[in-house]
């Protein structure tokens, strides 16, 4: 791929992994857990294997524990700054629970909130996300 002179890389880095990952739970905004031992060990090798920027332009973090500790491990000699643009949504009443914790018929995250959330954990909500991180980056003058 060629790229241009005004040509912005931007690589989006999801936090590494937490106890509430692990277990399947819905850790949303409310949830400000750190990384487990095994997320912040698969941040390290990572870092190792150097598929990551050693060093990037800008480093923009989601104030969450776990985001902040994903930024540290990754990039231990940069500065970041705080995007509250991209915490995660509030999973409400289900924060901390998972399809295990027996709801009610038809009672779950996604019929509620209307979001499609699949066994990947990937929401229809990136998109909402991603929206909201293009126009923090507009208005810091980025784009």
């Amino acid at each position: 791929m060629t790229r241009g002179p005004f040509t912005t890389q931007c690589v989006l880095v999801r936090h590494g992994a937490t106890a509430d990952n692990l277990a399947g739970r819905y850790a949303g905004k409310r949830s400000n857990a750190p990384l487990c031992a095994q997320g912040a060990a698969a941040l390290e090798r990572l870092r190792e294997s150097k598929r990551v920027a050693a060093e990037p332009g800008a480093l923009l973090v989601s104030p969450s524990r776990r985001c902040v500790e994903t930024a540290r491990v990754l990039f231990p000699n940069a500065s970041f700054e705080p995007a509250p643009e991209l915490e995660e949504i509030d999973f409400g009443q289900f924060e901390g629970k998972n399809a295990k914790d027996g709801f009610k018929a038809g009672e779950t995250f996604d019929a509620i909130s209307g979001a499609t959330i699949t066994s990947n954990g990937v929401a229809n909500l990136l998109a909402e996300g991603t929206g909201s991180l293009l126009k923090y980056l507009e208005k810091q003058g980025g784009l």
